[in-house]
């Protein structure tokens, strides 16, 4: 039975992957992070989303 916590980050990591898909054809991610002045593709793995999404979760992170 998964946890509060965990239920609070599945939700967030959908939010995200709604939030992050990447719709650049010519890019070969499907989610990906636009980063810095050129909006550079930071391919997003599930690692990246669940960090973040606990993060998230904790309330410590107001990026999104």
């Amino acid at each position: 039975v998964p946890s509060t916590e965990e239920l609070a980050q599945d939700q967030h990591i959908v939010s995200l992957q709604n939030k992050y898909c990447c719709e650049d054809r010519a890019c070969p991610y499907d989610l990906c992070y636009p980063s810095g002045p050129t909006a550079k593709h930071v391919h997003l793995t599930h690692k990246h989303l669940r960090t973040w999404a606990a993060a998230m979760a904790q309330g410590l992170n107001t990026l999104f």
